[in-house]
């Protein structure tokens, strides 16, 4: 019997210890939940302080015309300006503003994204080694209309392999000046699906272009599917006047695909 009861002497050590175990845990777990929670309500508070601060100056900027200098003054922007949270939600509201807006007011915000210095915000997103982020900084200074970076995004779209990185470039230097985009196209040595495009495709269309200059260069182009996407765009824009040249590719070209594509899209003008 005292054998027996030997035996059995480390249950109740044992459960005394995991019953121990088990209270810290959940103890832990509870403080936690509680800091996780304080801590997304310190966040929301912050978010709604600087959006206040945020609409305050934006609409001083955009209906009261203060430019930089002035803006410069606001205790709250003075006093935001150099934190990160703060920086990002003002870029993403003058981003969507500027979606919004055309005219004076689309001029008054982007002298104010140069002059803030969110410019060079993008510029850095846009040179990160993240595709998610470089596709960020280009989204960015397209909206904006900040010209003297297309140099910069030609080049990602024609060295990156990145699919999305790569249409997200090619529809941002459309943006910034419609011909230099589609002339640009002639460079790129990587095939595009039908899904790309048709996405850039698409990115001309919106901008209601009245000239179209350098389609015809997109047809003698080494690159086939750039040169697909030359016939699909003189098709989109009826540019019936590039009759020649589209008779002349579909007869020296190799590809029967495109032979066919160029052989109904003369058929499709003839009647």
């Amino acid at each position: 019997m005292l054998e027996i009861q030997n035996k059995h002497d480390w249950v109740e050590p044992f459960l005394m210890v995991a019953i121990m175990f088990f209270v810290l845990l959940s103890l832990s777990i509870f403080g936690v939940i509680i800091y996780i929670r304080q801590k997304k309500i310190k966040v929301q508070s912050k978010e709604e302080q600087f959006r206040e601060a945020i609409e305050e100056i934006l609409f001083k900027i955009l209906f009261d015309g203060i430019d930089f200098n002035n803006i410069n003054k606001n205790f709250a922007f003075r006093k935001f300006n150099d934190q990160p949270f703060f920086r990002n939600l003002m870029m993403r509201s003058i981003i969507d503003l500027h979606k919004n807006y055309d005219g004076l007011q689309a001029v008054r915000l982007e002298a104010f994204y140069r002059e803030s210095g969110l410019i060079e915000d993008s510029i850095q997103k846009m040179k990160d080694q993240e595709w998610e982020v470089k596709c960020m900084g280009v989204v960015e200074l397209s909206e904006m209309n900040i010209k003297e970076v297309f140099e910069d995004i030609a080049r990602i779209s024609l060295k990156t392999k990145n699919k999305i990185l790569k249409i997200t470039a090619i529809n941002a230097c459309i943006k910034l000046d419609a011909n230099r985009g589609i002339l640009h196209l002639t460079g790129h040595r990587y095939r595009f699906d039908v899904w790309t495009q048709v996405n850039i495709l698409d990115a001309i269309t919106k901008l209601n272009i009245e000239h179209l200059n350098g389609i015809d260069h997109l047809l003698i182009s080494k690159n086939k599917s750039v040169v697909s996407l030359g016939l699909k765009i003189i098709k989109t824009f009826q540019l019936a006047e590039l009759m020649p040249e589209i008779s002349n590719i579909t007869a020296s070209i190799d590809s029967q695909s495109i032979k066919k594509e160029g052989i109904e899209l003369m058929e499709h003008f003839q009647n």
